[in-house]
């Protein structure tokens, strides 16, 4: 008796460790540019292999009211593609191929903005992000900015 006690509550104790772990179920990731680029698909798909939540995606800016029925929103695109990605490259003009960002713009509802420089500054932003998701991190309060050291080593002439 005493066996079956310790490991129902191990077990307990062990499925409460992983809902806690995670508190997103419902994601919206919004491409704001109305667009599904190769970049783009490739980091939805990404967020979708590394989350255990349900990600829905739009591609138009959704109401405040559509927000609130996800536990986080993503915005994910470049700086031209919205006036609130663009006001969150204002710090970094001298930003260079590749850099990107990730920042809390909104706490009820989670509001992330997820932007590249560039489409691969794009994947760089959702790689990490998903990264982030996938280990629990918390993510309420990010202002993060990161950039290269050599940026465009692969590209073609």
């Amino acid at each position: 008796m005493k066996k079956a006690t310790i490991i129902f509550f191990l077990f307990i104790v062990i499925i409460n460790s992983f809902a806690y772990a995670y508190p997103y179920t419902k994601i919206l990731i919004e491409l704001p540019n109305g667009k599904s680029e190769e970049s783009r698909l490739i980091a939805i798909e990404r967020m979708r292999e590394y989350s255990k939540a349900a990600i829905h995606v739009t591609y138009n800016p959704s109401k405040k009211e559509e927000q609130n029925n996800y536990d986080l929103v993503i915005v994910l695109g470049l700086p031209k593609d919205s006036p609130e990605l663009q006001s969150q490259w204002q710090k970094h003009p001298a930003a260079i191929k590749d850099s990107y960002i990730i920042n809390s713009a909104s706490a009820k509802p989670l509001i992330i903005m997820a932007s590249g420089i560039n489409d691969r500054g794009i994947l760089y932003a959702a790689y990490h992000l998903a990264d982030m998701l996938k280990a629990g991190a918390d993510i309420s309060r990010l202002q993060l900015f990161f950039q290269p050291k050599i940026s465009g080593v692969m590209d073609k002439k």
